[in-house]
């Protein structure tokens, strides 16, 4: 059968090859796609408690909440559910995210507007977020904190912000000796057994409280954490109750090394550049992008075919009004500055 289909293909012009390709790949969306499981809880307000009440067009089972008294069904708040676009679009894309293309070549292989491309970037960012596993506190593990320049890129005309400071040119005000109040810093861990987590936590040096917050929950009494020899972490690490901390002296070998992590933060580093200019506030989004091809590059499975189906399994509850008003964070330095203009 595929023989004499690869023939018949063949005698077919462009634009019919192009058409029959549209269809299949339509048909591949929809064979992959599962029917929704019955929910646990209302998608609305977390209630556990509903009844079933009638059902929907294409036959699926519909759900009464009796909490909020409202309607819902399997595919509620889904990220394919509430979107006008075609499957094959939305598969389309999720080979565009698994191969990390600019959003413009997404664009473009998509057929969809800029803007459309940007707000599908982060709807399936925040689907894949909850597909995160868990680090393990089990094992060795490597922590460090790796820093970026702080980024307020972006289109501010619906927010109304006003920058703070002067833009940097051609990154030429960027590179400071040290490390500054205007980079971020993001907590990174990864472990023997492969899991591994990136957190945007603050401005500037990490302080004590700010590790044991992002480390709770990470580390505990089977956990034995090596890291290098900055201060705030000893305190913090002994907080949480590690079974071992061993700080490591980058300049002196004997010591040990932390050459995981610092692996990590090279394959984070690069993955950031890629995309020219990531802003501050939408950056734990691409964190979560980059821990959720960490944790599926081992696998057997298609990577585009594993972020389609979690495409349409997932979630979302930002808008794009609220992604368009999402604040930056940690602006409490910059308060007291006199804003500029741009």
């Amino acid at each position: 059968m595929l023989g004499m289909l690869q023939q018949f293909a063949a005698q077919l012009t462009y634009a019919e090859k192009v058409s029959l390709l549209s269809d299949l790949k339509a048909m591949i969306a929809a064979e992959l796609m599962d029917d929704p499981e019955d929910p646990a809880v209302c998608p609305h307000c977390g209630c556990p408690t509903f009844i079933r009440k009638g059902h929907e067009r294409s036959g699926g089972q519909r759900w009464l909440c009796r909490g909020c008294a409202r309607t819902f069904s399997g595919s509620t708040k889904g990220l394919l559910a509430n979107s006008k676009l075609d499957r094959a679009v939305w598969m389309a894309f999720a080979e565009c995210m698994a191969d990390a293309l600019s959003l413009r070549e997404s664009a473009l292989r998509c057929g969809v507007a800029l803007s459309t491309a940007w707000f599908m970037r982060h709807r399936v960012c925040e689907a894949i977020q909850t597909r995160l596993v868990p680090f393990r506190t089990e094992g060795r593990c490597q922590i460090d904190a790796t820093h970026f320049t702080e980024s307020f890129s972006g289109n501010h005309t619906k927010s109304g912000f006003k920058m703070p400071r002067k833009t940097h040119k051609n990154g030429q005000s960027v590179h400071k000796r040290g490390i500054s109040n205007e980079q971020v810093y993001v907590m990174t861990g990864i472990n023997e057994l492969g899991d591994c987590f990136c957190e945007l936590v603050d401005r500037g040096m990490e302080t004590i409280e700010e590790v044991k917050g992002c480390l709770s929950g990470r580390i505990g009494e089977q956990t034995q954490v090596i890291s290098d020899m900055h201060r705030s972490y000893p305190k913090a690490i002994a907080a949480l109750g590690a079974a071992s901390h061993v700080t490591v002296d980058p300049k002196d070998r004997s010591t040990g090394d932390i050459n995981m992590v610092n692996s990590l933060h090279s394959r984070l580093q690069k993955f950031i550049r890629t995309f020219n200019g990531v802003a501050t506030r939408r950056l734990q989004h691409y964190l979560d992008w980059f821990c959720y091809r960490e944790q599926f590059k081992n696998s057997d499975a298609d990577k585009r075919e594993t972020l389609f189906r979690h495409e349409a399994e997932g979630t979302y509850e930002t808008t794009r009004r609220e992604y368009a008003q999402t604040p930056h964070p940690f602006m409490g330095y910059w308060d007291g500055a006199t804003s500029t203009v741009v």
